[in-house]
């Protein structure tokens, strides 16, 4: 027998077991407003709010005798938060393989489901309600005053308030040859930026960044991404993007949007200026390192993998590819690779790493260098010619100071 507590919409305490639910018993409206923001887990805070808005209307039609009889409309914004729980309880629950268990907790909540309808009653106004209309009228007026009085200074701030959800969930997948964007040598060249701008974004539904980035929709990150691509010194005479160019152009658009760079490191054998000397911290990305980026749900982590070919003398870098890294266990990280259409970088996202332990000579102008040591990296999310051994030649990883709000 577990507590049940409310969620958005969801103004009832009971007690589940199995499919039963015992002691049903509807909540003072008071106590509904004052369960605001405690589901953010599952971005309930606005989910909260919408459910108060729908309670208060719905009390407010009953008063005028406009009730909509068993089930209201507080009652449906319960229903569908509660449906779209079990939906993401289903899906984490079997990436983390506890599907069993979310099966059980299921069959519960549906249960719980089935006799909340059934065992809904209709709230009693009173035979005051029924005997004197003025005071229908006079409740009417405070209860409207109350939810604007409440609810909206909430929602002015509704769109850029903290959204929950994982990495991968909160990371666009924007495909870098969008048509639509009609970037330079359509967009083959533009997989630094783009996954920079899935960073980007990513942090400012995460934290409520408002002003970091232009919006949030398929347009913004296009005006994002060509930003970036200008600031990063993206050409694709060149092959690309620069990765001590990144870092350059990173700290210009971060503080031009009136923010501060908390963490920026890099891992990478490519050379980088003086003035970014400092944000080099390693030659050779390490495992655990790479780990504790990813798993920091307020740091952004970007991967570039070089492309080698075999050649008599040993192998030759041609060209590579940046991707952004959402998620990771283990030595297999999830990615959004842009270089795919969203509905593949959806499907296709694990890429695993495994380490060089022989010789791997690259002959350079300066001499040779032996890659033994880095990161091979190969799976569905990181599509390669069988010819081509990508190389994990550098990662980048960073975040923000957060804002701090000043009190009134």
């Amino acid at each position: 027998m577990g507590r049940f507590w409310g969620t958005s919409g969801g103004v009832f305490d009971g007690f589940v077991n199995g499919s039963e639910v015992s002691q049903l018993q509807p909540l003072p409206l008071c106590k509904k407003l004052g369960y605001l923001g405690i589901d953010s887990l599952f971005g309930g805070g606005v989910g909260f709010l919408v459910a108060a808005f729908c309670e208060v209307l719905d009390l407010l039609l009953e008063d005028l005798g406009l009730g909509l009889g068993l089930f209201g409309l507080g009652d449906l914004v319960f229903v569908v938060h509660r449906v779209t729980l079990l939906q993401i309880a289903g899906r984490e629950g079997t990436r983390c393989g506890q599907k069993k268990a979310v099966d059980r907790k299921a069959i519960a909540n549906a249960g719980f489901l089935v006799n909340y309808i059934r065992t809904r009653k209709y709230r009693n106004t009173g035979d005051i309600m029924e005997k004197q209309p003025i005071a229908k009228v006079l409740r009417a007026v405070l209860l409207t005053g109350s939810l604007a009085f409440l609810l909206i200074p909430s929602l002015r701030t509704a769109v850029f308030a903290q959204a929950a959800g994982s990495k991968a969930e909160l990371t666009p997948m924007f495909w870098q040859r969008d048509p639509d964007a009609d970037f330079e040598d359509e967009g083959r060249m533009h997989c630094a930026p783009t996954s920079v701008s899935d960073g980007l974004i990513y942090l400012s539904k995460a934290f409520g960044m408002k002003n970091l980035v232009p919006g949030t929709g398929r347009k913004d990150q296009i005006k994002l991404i060509q930003d970036l691509a200008e600031q990063f010194g993206t050409d694709p005479s060149i092959g690309g993007t620069n990765p001590d160019k990144i870092l350059t152009g990173l700290q210009t658009y971060v503080d031009g949007k009136g923010y501060e760079l908390d963490r920026l490191e890099m891992k990478s054998w490519r050379r980088v200026s003086s003035d970014n000397k400092a944000f080099k911290i390693g030659t050779k990305p390490d495992m655990a390192w790479m780990r504790a980026a990813v798993a920091a749900r307020d740091t952004v982590t970007i991967f570039n993998f070089g492309w080698y070919y075999e050649t008599d003398d040993g192998y030759e870098r041609k060209g590579g590819h940046w991707v952004a890294v959402v998620g990771g266990s283990g030595n297999e990280f999830i990615v959004h690779n842009p270089i795919l259409q969203p509905d593949v970088q959806a499907e296709k996202q694990s890429v695993v790493l495994k380490m060089l332990n022989e010789d791997f000579i690259v002959p350079k102008d300066s001499g040779e260098a032996n890659m033994k040591g880095f990161y091979e990296g190969n799976g569905a999310g990181l599509p390669h010619g069988k010819s081509v051994t990508a190389i994990l030649d550098a990662v980048i990883v960073f975040s923000l100071k957060r804002p701090v709000s000043k009190k009134p």
